[in-house]
């Protein structure tokens, strides 16, 4: 069955992944469409803490929603929460097996379970990556002003001119180092902030 929630390996995990590559404009990648019983993180803690309270009558369970999805509805859902028409690609046409289960004997031993509707868990999960990315931006933003106001403060001289200087590493494209470039009279300072 699937779980999803905070914390998985968004490069692995096709909830996360599907959410990343949105954020990003990217497209998003089914190699085929599968039925899942989808399993909000959030949902799991409480339902172990009764199996640890409680004697149960057998030793194992399903734990799974009432709820079915497939991968393509999740795709799509993910779109309209973003409000974004990144395409869908799905590798093979058809439906691959089901992944799912029957959470009947669960519910009969613990019958005041409930469990969160796929869409609200999509909802919460999508809008945790977005505002985690929002949050980041803003604090490169703010780390890199103050660095820049620090820089125009330091010594006697009197600076006149900054800008930032992005390098690349070479085929991967990430920011590897921030460089701010500053004009102190008849000199120029170069500081580079390596960033890994």
């Amino acid at each position: 069955f699937g779980i999803f929630g905070k914390y998985e390996d968004w490069q692995i995990r096709f909830i996360s992944n599907a959410i990343c590559k949105t954020l990003f404009n990217l497209p998003i990648t089914i190699r085929q469409n599968r039925v899942f019983s989808y399993l909000f993180i959030d949902d799991l803690m409480p339902i172990l803490d009764l199996f640890i309270k409680n004697t149960t009558k057998y030793k194992s369970y399903n734990i799974v929603p009432n709820s079915k999805i497939d991968l393509l509805k999740i795709a799509k859902e993910i779109q309209k929460y973003s409000g974004k028409k990144n395409k869908i690609k799905i590798s093979k046409k058809g439906k691959s097996l089901e992944y799912t289960g029957n959470n009947s004997r669960l519910l009969k031993e613990f019958k005041d379970i409930s469990f969160t509707l796929n869409e609200s868990a999509l909802w919460i999960y999508f809008h945790m990556y977005h505002q985690d990315g929002a949050k980041g931006r803003q604090e490169k933003k703010n780390r890199m002003r103050d660095h820049r106001r620090h820089m125009l403060r330091c010594g006697s001289g009197v600076f006149t001119y900054s800008r930032c200087v992005y390098g690349k590493r070479a085929g991967k494209g990430k920011l590897s180092h921030v460089g701010i470039m500053v004009h102190c009279r008849n000199a120029f300072l170069l500081v580079l902030i390596f960033q890994g």
